[in-house]
This record gives C-alpha cells, sequence and structure tokens, in this order.
C-alpha cells in the first residue's frame, strides 16, 4: 500500500522526537469523532472519503509503528432508533478492536438508553466514559481515562443532555474539568479534554484553564487545515461524519506536528472492520428495517420506462446516465437494503407506491424521471391534461446536499443528464 506522505512524515518525526526522550516507541494521538451513523463512505463526491474500515486500516499501521493513543469524541449515532443501536454496536466493536483510549459518551449516544448502553460499554472494553454525570450503579462508566501519559476528561458543556435519558443528576462542567486537572495533577500525567461542546466554549475553557494541554470540540463543519492553539492548549476536532482524522506527536510536554488525515481510497478496507460492517448490514436486512420505513401517500407512479413512450430522446439519455445505475451501484457496496442510503437511489421510496424491492418494483428502481419530476402515471395517461411540473436545478439538491455531496456544482452536473 502506497501510504501519503505526510502519515510517513509524521512518523518518522514522531521517532526522532521519541529518540531524544529515550522511549521505545514515539507517541501519536489520533482523534476521531461525531460519525453520526456515517459506518461507510457515503455521497456523490469523488473520491468518497471516511468509513470506520479505512479509520481502522489507518490506525493500525500507525500501531505497528508507534504508540498510538486513540481518542473518540463521542456521538456514534444521531438517533435512538433499533437501526441506530445496531449502528452504535459496530462501532463500539470497531473502536474496542482498535484499543481505544477513551470514548467520550456524547448526549446522542445517551438516548439508547442504559440497554444500549451497557452493550456499547461490553463491546468497546469499557473505554465509554463521563464525567458529566453521578455514578450510576447499573451502568459501569469511568469519569475519565488514563494512558501512561495523559489523564483523559470527557465531559459535556450541557451535561443534563446526557444525565435526563438516563435518569442520572448532572454534573456542572465546571466541577468536571476541576477534578480531571486535579487528577492529572496526582498522576503526574498531561491534562486532556474530550469536549461535547462547540469551538466557542473550547476557546472559553482553554483560556479559564491553561493547564489543559489539548481540548477536542465538536464541529458541524471539516477540521481546519491549520493547528489552533490559546496559550499552550491545542484545540482540535474531527469534523462530522468520520471522514478524516486528526493524528499529533506528543514529546512528553507538548502536541504538535498536526495532521488532518482525509479518509481517502488509498486506505483499504480493514479486513476486521469489513465483517464487523457485514454483520450490520446482514441485521438491517433480516430486521426488514427498509419494509417498515413510514409511507406518506402520494399520485401513482409509473417508473421510467413508461416516460420514455412519450419523451424517447429523454430516456435515452437517462440510460446513459449513472443515474440509470444508482441501486446497482449502491448494492455493490452491500447497501442495497439499507434505508440511510436507499431513498436517494430509487423512486419514490418514501411515498406510498414508491419502491419497495427491484422483485415488486423494478420499474422503480434507480434514480428515475419521477425521482426528480415527482409521480407520473396519472399525467401517462392524459398528458394533455394533465401536465407535469417544469423543475430546475432545486430538483438535484434533495439527494445533492452538502452532506451527502459536498462540492456539488449543480450547473456543471446539469449538462450532463439535460434532457427536453
Amino acid at each position: 500500500m502506497k501510504w501519503p506522505a505526510y502519515c510517513l512524515g509524521l512518523v518518522g518525526t514522531a521517532w526522532a522526537a521519541a529518540s531524544s526522550l529515550q522511549v521505545e516507541k514515539p507517541t501519536v494521538v489520533v482523534i476521531t469523532g461525531d460519525i453520526l451513523g456515517y459506518l461507510s463512505p457515503c455521497g456523490c463526491t469523488k473520491p468518497m472519503t471516511g468509513g470506520i474500515a479505512r479509520q481502522a486500516t489507518y490506525v493500525k499501521k500507525l500501531q505497528s509503528q508507534a504508540r498510538v493513543v486513540l481518542l473518540v469524541n463521542g456521538a456514534f449515532v444521531s438517533g435512538n432508533s433499533k437501526q441506530d443501536a445496531l449502528k452504535s454496536q459496530a462501532l463500539a466493536e470497531t473502536f474496542g478492536a482498535l484499543d481505544a483510549a477513551a470514548i467520550n459518551l456524547s448526549p446522542e449516544d445517551a438516548k439508547l438508553g442504559m440497554g444500549g448502553l451497557l452493550s456499547i460499554q461490553n463491546l468497546c472494553r469499557n473505554k465509554l466514559a463521563t464525567g458529566s454525570i453521578e455514578p450510576i450503579a447499573a451502568l459501569p462508566i469511568r469519569a475519565n481515562a488514563f494512558t501512561n501519559e495523559f489523564a483523559i476528561g470527557c465531559i459535556s458543556t450541557h451535561p443534563e443532555n446526557i444525565a435526563r435519558p438516563l435518569g442520572a443528576r448532572p454534573i456542572p462542567a465546571s466541577r468536571a474539568i476541576t477534578e480531571i486537572l486535579t487528577y492529572a495533577k496526582s498522576q503526574e500525567s498531561a491534562p486532556v479534554l474530550l469536549l461535547d461542546g462547540d469551538l466557542e466554549e473550547a476557546k472559553s475553557i482553554a483560556v479559564s484553564h491553561p493547564e489543559l494541554r489539548l481540548i477536542v470540540y465538536r464541529s458541524t463543519s471539516d477540521s481546519p487545515r491549520t493547528e489552533l492553539r490559546i496559550g499552550p492548549t491545542m484545540l482540535v476536532t474531527p469534523g462530522q461524519f468520520g471522514k478524516s482524522v486528526i493524528t499529533l506527536t506528543y514529546d512528553g510536554s507538548a502536541f504538535g506536528q498536526y495532521q488532518v488525515v482525509p479518509l481517502q481510497p488509498e486506505f483499504k478496507d480493514d479486513a476486521q472492520v469489513s465483517r464487523f460492517l457485514h454483520r450490520y448490514l446482514t441485521e438491517v436486512d433480516r430486521g426488514g428495517f427498509l419494509d417498515r420505513l413510514p409511507r406518506r401517500p402520494s399520485e401513482p407512479f409509473a417508473g421510467s420506462e413508461t416516460c420514455g413512450k412519450c419523451h424517447a430522446a429523454a430516456l435515452k439519455t437517462w440510460k446513459h446516465s449513472k443515474h440509470a445505475q444508482g441501486l446497482a451501484s449502491l448494492e455493490a457496496e452491500g447497501h442495497g437494503r439499507d434505508p440511510d442510503c436507499v431513498s436517494c437511489h430509487v423512486v419514490g421510496l418514501t411515498a406510498v407506491g414508491g419502491f419497495s424491492s427491484r422483485a415488486k418494483t423494478p420499474d422503480l428502481a434507480n434514480v428515475g424521471c419521477e425521482s426528480c419530476h415527482g409521480p407520473g402515471a396519472r399525467h401517462s395517461l392524459r398528458p394533455h391534461q394533465l401536465r407535469m411540473p417544469k423543475i430546475g436545478t432545486q430538483a438535484c439538491t434533495k439527494c445533492h446536499n452538502a452532506e451527502r455531496s459536498p462540492g456539488f456544482d449543480a450547473a456543471t452536473s446539469w449538462e450532463l443528464i439535460q434532457h427536453h
């Protein structure tokens, strides 16, 4: 495997720092989090980035060369459905296998309830932690974590959001920070904070507590390309959806060599984590989540071939487009029965009479005419009396949004599918 130059440079720099300290292996800190249910790369932008199987490949490679401290700043999932519970289990298995040093419990994950968190804690080898709630007898969860170099605090600036779904008592952030700083001093270790909070909250904490050496915060934006420090404290975020990880070196007194590592296709899928993902997708299919999606009333659909009886040129353009293979591309990745993915690859998934399966609704598989134009069965019967509404590039953004297709240029893409 050919590794990006920045990865090799990072480890090389860490080795040089380590030799002066006479330690066996350099320490590299890898930071991830805010995966929010995105277990695999998602979207139409090439190359697609992200995915826990790529992340595992990267971490394991570093672990073979350096001492890796893996920090996970929470938010495994964004909801609390049965599918979210399955996602959280796959993620817990992954970070347990990667020997994460700490996983910060987020308000989103707390909504999975006591049973869900007990499952996560078991699968991740008891690495889930939070200092934001008073101890709960039924939930064995640490307030903080410890490695040879670091005392790791895991807190939320809104602890009530973690306490409420668990029936626990919240601990104010100020008290939780004081406790981790006291603990770090007693262990003669560097205090690190995994924060369920945004950049402004992280800045405020850095100013108030300059003893902290690192704060990992949450952000809806991508990771900054350059490092941010407030005094001696470095502030970092992995961004959303697990598209990138952050790597830092630690020389025994300070963090350095800040790198954002996009998880692009040069990182092949790790075999072990791929098995976790395969089991997850098998359970999603077996659970029939796609069949149980709520559906809204709608006009009846016709299917693209019916549209083509009058719009032959448009049908020809469609058949030569990637839209015509939309479901096949998803099936090739193993997500053909995953409701998180299918809606943007078929016609009318959430509508009565829309796509349900290839066997039952073959004419509605793939991204068809009615994905953009809307249901057309009645128009096909009375084309002059029942006109279809005109559409423009605004129809694209239902699926090609900032989350799934960052950098999507509607004007350029429209040229590829334009038809009359």
